[in-house]
């Protein structure tokens, strides 16, 4: 199962970034995050907008919206999108 969510620093409760996490669902009961994905900095939209999340299986690619805060203007930038491959 994938997980799309905002990595949160634990000590300061603050949003670092986009967070992707894969689960182990074998255990139904027990699952577990078997990998953790973050984009430090980042912001995607498909966070809310399950349409703005695509997994495309025949060539295992997961595909995201993603933005990022620049300091130096004060604005956010789009990126574009976040391409992850097999």
């Amino acid at each position: 199962m994938i997980g799309l969510g905002r990595d949160v620093n634990e000590t300061t409760g603050r949003e670092t970034g986009v967070k992707i996490s894969l689960f182990n669902v074998l255990d139904p009961t027990n699952l577990e995050e078997s990998a953790v994905y973050v984009d430090q900095g980042a912001y995607s939209t498909a966070g809310n907008d399950f349409k703005a999340f695509r997994y495309l299986p025949l060539s295992q690619k997961l595909i995201l919206p993603k933005s990022e805060y620049n300091w130096n203007s004060g604005e956010f930038i789009v990126c574009a999108y976040l391409v992850f491959c097999d």
